[in-house]
């Protein structure tokens, strides 16, 4: 706990990284941070509010656009393929989709 500690306040108090990171690429990293969040909202079951902060960070900057196949292969897992209880999708996965869209 302590060598965590100790490398957090490392890069925190870095003072090269704190004039590059903070003054030139602040942007990008609200951006990251965004994602991060993105990511934990998948993580924790929150899948459509993770995907919208994801859609978000897609239109702030089209890099991260790289990642787009990841979330949507998660997606189409969890609200397609196997839905859960809360999924707005019928009970019967992706064929019950396929139907709907017909």
């Amino acid at each position: 706990e302590k060598q965590q500690a100790a490398g957090v306040a490392l890069a925190v108090f870095n003072g090269g990284l704190c004039i590059t990171d903070h003054i030139h690429f602040q942007y990008n990293g609200m951006l990251l941070g965004l994602l991060l969040l993105s990511a934990s909202l998948l993580t924790s079951g929150r899948d459509l509010l993770g995907a919208f902060l994801f859609t978000v960070v897609i239109n702030m900057k089209h890099l991260f656009l790289s990642l787009g196949p990841l979330y949507f292969i998660f997606l189409l897992k969890h609200h397609c393929i196997t839905p859960s209880k809360g999924c707005w999708l019928p009970s019967r996965g992706a064929a019950g989709f396929a139907g709907r869209l017909a």
